[in-house]
């Protein structure tokens, strides 16, 4: 604390202790005590802002710190995200795929089959009318023969 400063401050004290009726001499206890406590307070609050100048700096610091740290920490919760869905749906589409393999492997197996058994019913149909035209051909030879031969 100034001299000046200090020589306003006992002034002050000595003013105020006039207009209440109190009178105080400049070498009082009372104004070395308030003077005292004056500089403590003084000291005090240089001190505490500081301190505050120190702490907001350290929380500048680390506000920035935990905005970059929360940023890495998205891009890898992010990129897991990313990954995990990529590979479901890579099962999805794997697992999809496999059930259209097997609905035409059994489309195309039962068409195969329904066109098989066509085809032996109509070679078992053409067996059938061949064996009737041989026949009907043998018969017709024969009365053809024995139609020359009596005739």
């Amino acid at each position: 604390m100034s001299g000046d400063r200090m020589d306003a401050l006992i002034k002050a004290i000595i003013g105020d202790a006039a207009r209440e009726n109190v009178h105080i001499k400049p070498d009082d206890p009372v104004i070395v005590l308030a003077v005292i406590m004056n500089r403590v307070i003084e000291d005090q609050s240089a001190a505490i802002m500081a301190m505050l100048d120190q702490y907001r700096e350290e929380h500048a610091v680390l506000a920035h710190q935990w905005r970059d740290d929360a940023k890495g920490s998205a891009n890898i919760i992010l990129n897991s995200a990313l990954a995990a869905a990529r590979d479901s749906m890579g099962q999805a589409m794997d697992e999809g795929a496999r059930k259209v393999v097997a609905l035409v492997s059994e489309s195309t197996a039962r068409a195969v089959a329904e066109q098989k058994a066509a085809g032996e019913a109509t070679v078992t149909e053409m067996k059938r009318l061949a064996t009737w035209m041989l026949a009907a051909t043998g018969a017709s030879l024969v009365a053809a023969v024995l139609l020359a031969v009596l005739l």
